[in-house]
């Protein structure tokens, strides 16, 4: 009995050991700030910083993942979207009535979004990995509706 008791108790500090000093350290993963915005049904733009997670600078390499617009309750992948290096080494994802802009360093997001100029609040999402799949590059966009529209 005394030794079943042992053994269970050494099982579970040592599981306590391992899982204390088995954790990561995510301070340097890549963060967003801010991780979403709101805009204005007649548009407008708006940039967002990739920081480090303890809001030091960058160090951790990023790569793009995919746009994804609201569907319903979803998020589902852009099917329309188009994907431009411009000449000043930004590059450029957008669509119909939105754009990211990503510069040559990735520490900043840039987007412009058209007029929505219909009945229903629209959005859409950037979303990025950090090249080691622990860290995430998540911002998302919602724009209001036209309270003015019929349709």
């Amino acid at each position: 009995m005394f030794l079943s008791k042992f053994f269970y108790v050494s099982s579970l500090s040592l599981l306590g050991l391992f899982s204390a000093v088995s954790c990561d350290d995510v301070s340097a993963e890549p963060d967003v700030s801010p991780p979403y915005v709101k805009m204005p049904a007649e548009g407008g733009e708006a940039t967002a910083k990739v920081l480090r997670m303890d809001g030091g600078k960058l160090r951790t390499k990023w790569a793009y993942k995919s746009v994804e617009v609201e569907k319903g309750i979803f998020y589902r992948r852009d099917s329309t979207l188009r994907i431009d290096t411009l000449t000043d080494g930004r590059v450029k994802y957008w669509s119909s009535w939105y754009a990211f802009y990503v510069n040559m360093a990735k520490n900043e997001i840039h987007v412009v979004v058209k007029p929505n100029k219909s009945k229903d609040m629209r959005s859409v999402r950037f979303l990025g990995d950090d090249l080691y799949g622990a860290g995430r590059v998540s911002f998302s966009v919602h724009q209001d509706a036209d309270t003015t529209a019929t349709k």
